[in-house]
């Protein structure tokens, strides 16, 4: 070991008294930031990435709207589409406004109806469906409704609730909304409450006929290889239409906003947890400057022993390291401890509180995701650890300062 860090540790090891409990502060204040930046990025992470995994599974990567088509047209459009190597899959759908009744219940929902027989939706995941079969869309009149729309309607599979189309007659008794009644042939869970609460399934068929489109579909739904190629691809998805007035919007068109917010809100708490750290270092200062004060009549016999002015900048730069090098350890461990089992954390608070902490409600999904992510950790880890060292450096270089003789005069 080499002199300065042997010096290093040995002050370390001995401090006492509120020095001592400074660098306590210190280090319990990066371990703090570190643990905490650690936990809020993989959640802000696991939010993105599960929202957009479930955002693009249930609506594709992107949307051709085809005005006017019928669904011979539709379907040959479908077939260029598929032809292009970018394309995953494509597939017809109709989609408007409904509200369902059931038992004095009533909803607003998103009517939209499917392929299906071809369809690569999310929702026909066998895991995805908790009971019923999709399958059974292919019968007139029949539906398939989330668990929390099944919830609020108190309906489930072989229920028969009232679908009321915005669309009527208008009678001398005034306007009459058009009602059909449908069987509920299969309950899904996507794991958002927006989906699961607001949406409804059928069969193109039964949809064009509830919402009057004659033979009319709303657009094609979109899946790309790579989605996040979605932009440069679109181009040639319109020219694979072969539509006057066609046009394509992706899943970064219609979700733009919502993944802008989200990453104001990641940078912006990034931002204000490292300042957890940034006072950590401060208290960092103010140990390392006590400490020097104290072993002031050291430094100086030191400095008459042979010691240079550097190797005592390396001894108090070491020290006050250490504490950042230390708290930045435990702070990623820690950190990493609660995102593995942050789900059981927050169900355990849950319990014991006697509130819902995370409500899919609030927070569209139904779990807390947290996924660690290896450049994130390697950034907060760096920030911590140079934070560390130019807070050592001040002290350190007083301490490099200081003249032997003035203080062996003073004592």
């Amino acid at each position: 070991m080499s002199f300065h860090r042997s010096v290093a540790l040995r002050y370390f090891r001995s401090r006492k008294g509120f020095v001592s409990v400074v660098s306590g502060f210190s280090l319990f204040g990066i371990l703090l930031g570190v643990a905490a930046l650690i936990v809020v990025m993989s959640v802000m992470n696991g939010f993105r990435s599960e929202l957009m995994g479930r955002i693009l599974g249930v609506s594709g990567h992107a949307t051709a709207q085809v005005p006017y088509a019928d669904l011979a047209q539709a379907q040959t459009m479908v077939v260029n589409l598929s032809k292009l190597p970018e394309v995953q899959s494509a597939e017809v759908f109709v989609q408007g406004q409904a509200l369902t009744m059931n038992r004095g219940r009533a909803t607003g929902v998103l009517l939209r109806g499917i392929d299906v027989q071809n369809t690569h939706s999310y929702v026909k995941d066998a895991d995805k469906i908790l009971s019923g079969r999709l399958t059974d869309l292919e019968k007139p009149n029949t539906i398939a409704i989330g668990k929390e729309l099944a919830r609020t309607l108190q309906a489930g599979v072989g229920s028969v609730i009232t679908l009321v189309s915005p669309s009527g007659s208008t009678t001398p008794f005034g306007f009459i909304p058009r009602m059909v009644k449908v069987q509920v042939v299969a309950v899904f869970d996507v794991g958002m409450h927006i989906y699961n609460n607001g949406w409804v399934y059928s069969s193109v068929s039964t949809a064009q006929k509830f919402l009057q489109l004659n033979d009319t579909v709303s657009g094609i739904d979109i899946k790309l290889h790579d989605p996040m190629q979605v932009t440069q691809i679109k181009p040639t998805l319109v020219e694979a239409l072969q539509s006057e007035g066609a046009f394509v919007m992706s899943w970064k068109d219609s979700n733009k906003q919502f993944f802008e917010a989200l990453e104001v809100e990641r940078v912006s708490m990034f931002i204000i947890l490292t300042l957890i750290i940034v006072v950590a270092a401060f208290n960092i200062i103010t140990g390392q400057t006590m400490t020097v004060n104290d072993k002031r009549s050291d430094i100086a016999i030191l400095r008459t022993m042979g010691a240079r002015r550097k190797d005592i900048l390396k001894i108090f730069i070491f020290g006050g390291s250490m504490i950042g090098f230390l708290g930045t350890f435990l702070g990623v461990i820690f950190g990493v401890l609660i995102v593995m089992n942050l789900q059981m954390i927050v169900t355990m608070l849950e319990q014991v509180f006697g509130v819902a902490i995370f409500s899919g409600e609030v927070y569209f999904l139904d779990n807390l995701p947290a996924v660690l992510n290896a450049t994130d950790l390697s950034l907060i880890v760096g920030i911590s650890i140079t934070l560390s060292i130019l807070a050592a450096v001040y002290p350190a270089w007083r301490a490099a300062k200081l003249d032997p003789v003035e203080v062996l005069r003073s004592e």
